[in-house]
């Protein structure tokens, strides 16, 4: 949230215009990562219990799917505002990156018990997972500024680059 919140401000845009969509967002990632914990059975996360490991996975996964719901509840705040286009714009790019993220944790599980793997894949698998959700914020604090299409795509390049590089690091 904080990247969509900064680049709003950065392009000039009003950045308490973007709460909407950074509480979206926010929200969105717990989701991601309560899934993420089921899928790989982590039982800790960040030093403390994780949700399934703790209640159990179905109501997990029920968590898990009220906040994927509550995150597109977050971001229809956005009419408030903003105007309806770029409310429909910012919707799409949230959708966008939903299937984004769940194409880079398909990879993940498949190769998971993989002794090696493609740099290919690696950097299709990492783009579709922290590079995914920078990119998002980014487009949105652009979009939300009223950048044009091109800058709204090259604030999402740079914060992909950078999703990619914290996690080549963080691996």
């Amino acid at each position: 949230p904080l990247f969509l919140l900064l680049t709003c401000a950065a392009m000039g845009g009003d950045w308490r215009a973007a709460l909407p969509a950074a509480a979206s967002v926010e929200i969105l990632h717990n989701f991601s990562l309560i899934h993420d914990d089921i899928e790989d059975r982590s039982d800790v996360r960040r030093g403390r219990t994780t949700l399934w490991s703790r209640w159990g996975e179905a109501l997990a996964i029920n968590a898990g799917d009220t906040m994927f719901t509550l995150a597109f509840q977050a971001l229809a705040r956005l009419s408030e505002t903003c105007p309806a286009d770029i409310c429909l714009q910012a919707n799409q790019i949230l959708l966008t990156t939903c299937l984004e993220l769940t194409g880079g944790q398909h990879l993940d599980i498949a190769n998971e018990q993989a002794n090696a793997i493609s740099l290919e894949t690696y950097w299709l698998t990492v783009g579709g997972k922290t590079a995914a959700l920078l990119a998002a914020c980014s487009k949105l604090g652009a979009l939300i500024a009223r950048g044009s299409a091109q800058q709204v795509e090259a604030m999402g390049d740079f914060a992909r680059n950078i999703g990619l590089s914290f996690q080549a690091q963080d691996d």
